[in-house]
């Protein structure tokens, strides 16, 4: 028949590796040919070619996905189309085809509902439910109600079908729901809780990724040496997970290094803080995976902070470009943010200003989360004190202020420094800055976040010295001084020891 088909030169014969194959030479020829199959032989071949693709290629099956989640959705074999989109799906993920990795697990959500056997329609759902999640936060947003969602029904399923792994997994994710909302004891509860379960199962991968995910909650609700361990044990860790790598892993070893970086600058190690970030910025660019630069994202804090602002810039750029390669529009527009910041840095405050606001207008705060919303927007409040432009400073820091249940906890001392800073820049004696200054540095204190306190210490002083309490000014001063062992050639610690010389100290 093949024979007579050829012949006909309706189809060709080629060769194929250990066999031949035929293909149409026509695409129309075989149009016509599957249409006038009658739906029910239609959907026997596609489950028969389905069945036969899983037997001839069993030991390479990863290279067949895509044909086989094909054949199995034109035919009535609901149970096998959901599990070859689910890994589809999964597949496009570790390939960074973002786009079509959460096209192929939105139709397995739709193929699933036809699966007859409840017990494995919910084993089905999870395994679905817990792949889209993490294409979701990228491009929908971390605080998004699709993510939230998402994960609130995959930890429903969990209780009833859930592995260990599964486990843990929904337990990370439930944290970054939580941390989106601002409830960093409930996230730290999660967090907790997936050390207990890595610690039972001794598996390497999920010890790695539980203490990389508690490092960043822990230095995202304030507790900045718990924050610093956990990042040290994670990334000492990463010695036992290399060769195989999952994706969760990986993102645990770029978060964990940010986390270490940040919490070393704020604890008051500046020095160790930009070699940490030196180190994370050029892991994150050896692995070809998109969401390398993103996860590290806050290492960017540290290079502003430390008055490297081009460097943070172009760390920025390569971030916006990997988010609209991947269209991440809701990434894209938050790294654009933070390129204002560096953009503000630079010299050009009105221009970062710009930017800054118009990433909050595409990306809303409640997208974001807590903690990207809270150092974007208090970007916004520098930028716009660097323009001149205090009152609107002022106003953009009492208006976060006001809500602070949209203010990541963490940065609640750095915005009454901030807002300290705008009041002294439209009015340079004005009492009300004492009293932000005061209260960043109760608030930094209890954080044991050196580095504000530092700063804010430094304000102060200078305020006080205007008010002829220099005898206080340069007490408190060479406290904060004295207790730094590196980072003297910053511009913070400049600072501070050339006012600690006007002020007789």
């Amino acid at each position: 028949m093949l024979n007579d088909l050829q012949l006909a030169e309706f189809i060709y014969e080629q060769p194929a590796m250990g066999d031949l194959e035929y293909t149409f030479k026509h695409a129309l020829t075989r149009e016509v040919a599957y249409r006038s199959l009658l739906n029910e032989r239609r959907r026997v071949l596609h489950d028969r070619a389905g069945e036969a693709i899983e037997v001839l290629f069993s030991d390479h099956l990863d290279d067949h996905l895509a044909e086989l989640a094909h054949h199995f959705t034109q035919s009535a074999n609901a149970p096998k189309a959901t599990r070859y989109l689910t890994l589809v799906g999964k597949q496009a993920l570790e390939r960074s085809t973002f786009t079509e990795s959460q096209a192929q697990l939105q139709k397995g959500l739709e193929w699933v509902k036809q699966v007859p056997d409840a017990i494995e329609r919910a084993k089905l759902e999870l395994e679905l439910l817990l792949s889209s999640e993490e294409t979701l936060r990228y491009a929908r947003g971390v605080g998004g109600p699709e993510a939230a969602g998402v994960m609130r029904r995959a930890d429903e399923l969990c209780e009833q079908v859930g592995t260990d792994a599964q486990r843990f997994s929904v337990l990370i994710g439930m944290r970054e729901v939580l941390i989106a909302s601002g409830d960093y004891e409930s996230a730290i509860e999660k967090c907790r809780l997936a050390l207990e379960l890595a610690q039972r199962t001794n598996e390497p991968e999920m010890l790695q990724s539980a203490a990389g995910f508690s490092a960043l909650t822990l230095y995202q609700g304030g507790r900045l040496v718990e924050g610093l361990q956990q990042a040290r044990r994670a990334i000492e860790l990463t010695r036992f997970t290399k060769g195989k790598r999952s994706f969760l892993s990986l993102r645990a070893e770029w978060i964990a290094m940010s986390a270490a970086a940040n919490s070393l600058l704020l604890l008051g190690y500046p020095e160790q803080a930009e070699k940490t970030a030196r180190e994370a910025l050029t892991r994150a660019r050896q692995i070809t995976h998109p969401t390398a630069l993103l996860a590290a994202q806050s290492i960017l804090f540290v290079y502003l902070s430390l008055g490297m602002p081009k460097v943070a810039r172009e760390f920025a750029e390569e971030a916006v470009l990997a988010a609209e390669r991947s269209g991440f529009t809701y990434l894209s527009a938050l790294w654009r943010g933070r390129m204002g910041s560096a953009i503000a840095k630079e010299g050009n405050p009105q221009e970062g200003v710009g930017m800054i606001r118009s990433a909050l207008k595409q990306s809303s705060p409640d997208l974001m989360g807590a903690s990207p919303a809270s150092a974007l927007r208090d970007s916004l409040i520098e930028a716009l004190s660097l323009a001149g432009r205090y009152d609107e400073a002022i106003a953009e820091a009492d208006a976060l202020l006001a809500n602070q249940s949209n203010l990541a906890r963490l940065y609640l001392g750095y915005t009454y420094f901030l807002k300290g800073e705008a009041i002294c820049g439209r009015d340079a004696s004005a009492a009300d800055a004492e009293a932000c200054f005061g209260k960043a540095i109760e608030i930094t204190k209890g954080q044991s976040a050196k580095w504000w306190e530092l700063r804010a210490t430094n304000s102060l002083a200078r305020l006080l010295a205007k008010q002829s309490k220099r005898d206080e000014a340069r007490a408190m001063l060479t406290e904060i001084y004295d207790w730094f062992t590196e980072g003297f050639d910053t511009a913070d610690l400049k600072d501070a020891k050339a006012l600690l010389a006007e002020l007789g100290g």
